[in-house]
Parts: C-alpha cells; structure tokens; sequence
C-alpha cells in the first residue's frame, strides 16, 4: 500500500464514533477468537487500521500528562530509528486525513510539540492517536523493540523491553517460548505492506486507569478489593500489527479500552461475553492465571459474573 497524500480539510467530521455500549464489551465481543495466552490474529482491512472514538480527548489528555511527568518512562526510541518514525507519523498523518479529517486537522495546526515532530515524530503523533505505538525492527535476524511511545501499558514498561528482542519481551509470559514463540516470529516474517492484521487481547484489572506500567515504586498491578464485580474493570487491547513499505519495519498499534464489567448487563452481547470470559479463566494454567494476578480470586470473579450477569 502506498500512503496517500495529505490533504487539508475545510469542514472537519465528527471525530468520533461513539457507540452507547462499551468499548471494551464491544471489542471483545467483535472477535470470538479472542482468548488468554492465544494469538488469534485475523486479517484487518486496512481501511479500519486505526480507530477514534469519543473519548479521544480524555487519552491525549493522559498521554499529555504522563509525557511531561517522566518522558524516559513512556518514551524510548533507537537513533538509527528516526527514518522509520519519519514514515510512520507521515503514513498515520495520510490516513487520518482521508479517515478522520477533524483529528488530521488538530495534528495539522498543532504549534505545541512542534521539536518532537522532527525530533521524534513517532511520539508526535502518538499524541492524537488513543493507540500507543511500538516500532519493530528485524536486527541480525531477530525482530527487536526499535521504539516506542507507551503511555498506556497492561503491566509492563517500556524502559523494561526497550531494544529487547521478541524472545526477551516476551519471557515472563507463562507458555510463549517455543511454539507460539515461533509463530509470531513467522506472523511477523510474512506481514506484507498495506495488509495489516489484528488481535484483541483481554484481561481483568480491579480498577480503570489506562496507565498500567510496572517499576519498582509501581506494583505489578493494583490490589483486588474484595473481587466482587463492582471493583472489576474489563480491559481490551485492540492490538494491530501493519509493515511499513519503505523500511519493513513494523508498526504495532495498542489501543487500550477499559470499562466496568457491569457494563455486561445491559449489553446486548453480554451474556455471551460473560461466559466467555469465565470460560477462558477456566481452562487457562494456574500459572497463567497468576501472570494475570487473579491467581486467588478467580473462583469468586466466576461466581461473581454468574450472579450478576447470568442470573446464577
């Protein structure tokens, strides 16, 4: 695929797509091969590569004020990596003005981060994306962690993988060395330009922040409560992987949703996603389970959906 030109926009669209249910229920429920500790990647048309919705705002917000407390902490980027970035911020620029033209015109006009645009164009224009944007880069034969802007992680870091290859990012993973390892080695061999492919991965949090990033001032995650529904937060990365045509490198998008699992009850897809949900916390290991860190308090998470969303 070749990157269309930029174009201005004299009356901006709607910058959303805002949609009564949830989010997170919603992306779940879009892809049922969705499960924990599972690739499940599909083929995505590349005219849905990136998603805005109506909480837009509130992400950059967020993303504005965690750049400014400690840039080192969401930001890393390898120096030869500047062309790729280049390619990147002008590759989403294109699409957001074809797709999304009010949020092309907000990037357009910005004189706030103007240093970073040819600085670090990749955490440029993560500012107007909810997504977070990784960058890989195959190295001596192994694809590594060439930058990143991440703001919002599911209890990772990126000071934690920064120039790592796929093998060390992934080491804490119960069950990825080996076959899976080799999977996505090929997935991302075999990834041709303009056909970029998607996953979801989903998990359960006590709370609903977005920034979810591990350090040693930071716990592996927030503490549960009491387990109990009300304190269950569902959260869903949309996750899609696209190759850049000009360098081959690899732009990885993580798009972040995160609601309440009660939102379960009034969603026309909620049983099922509920079932899935206590399905998928049944088969995984015990060990899989504790790398999740609902290790103790699966059972009660289980008894807890059934009571309140299925009726049991």
């Amino acid at each position: 695929m070749s990157w269309k030109p930029l174009t201005q926009r004299s009356e901006p669209e709607p910058m959303g797509l805002a949609s009564p249910r949830s989010p997170a229920v919603e992306a779940f429920a879009s892809n049922p091969r969705t499960r924990s500790f599972e690739i499940g990647m599909q083929p995505l048309d590349p005219e849905n590569w990136i998603e805005v919705d109506d909480r837009l705002e509130f992400y950059r917000r967020e993303k504005s004020r965690l750049i400014v407390e400690d840039r080192d902490a969401v930001w890393r980027a390898r120096s030869d990596s500047l062309t790729a970035q280049v390619e990147v911020r002008d590759g989403i620029l294109a699409y957001l003005a074809e797709h999304y033209p009010a949020v092309f015109a907000i990037a357009d006009a910005d004189t706030d981060f103007t240093d970073e645009h040819s600085a670090a164009p990749l955490l440029w224009v993560s500012r107007f994306l909810q997504d977070d944007l990784v960058l890989m880069r195959k190295i001596d034969g192994t694809w590594r962690l060439a930058a990143g802007s991440v703001c919002f992680p599911s209890t990772w870091a990126i000071a934690d993988k920064f120039d790592r290859s796929m093998a060390e990012i992934h080491d804490p993973v119960p069950g990825f060395a080996g076959r899976m390892a080799r999977m996505v080695d090929r997935i991302f061999d075999n990834l041709k330009p303009g056909q970029p492919v998607i996953r979801h991965n989903v998990s359960l949090y006590p709370d609903g922040n977005l920034d979810h990033r591990t350090g040693p001032d930071r716990p592996h995650r927030g503490e549960w409560p009491r387990g109990r529904l009300i304190d269950t937060y569902l959260r869903v990365e949309r996750q899609t992987l696209m190759c850049m045509p000009e360098s081959g490198d690899i732009l990885f998008t993580i798009k972040v949703m995160s609601d309440p699992i009660s939102a379960l009850r009034c969603d026309p897809q909620g049983e099922d996603v509920a079932r899935r949900l206590i399905a998928d916390m049944q088969v995984i290991r015990q060990d899989q389970r504790e790398y999740k860190t609902i290790g103790s308090v699966w059972p009660e998470l289980i008894a807890e959906i059934e009571r309140s969303v299925l009726g049991g």
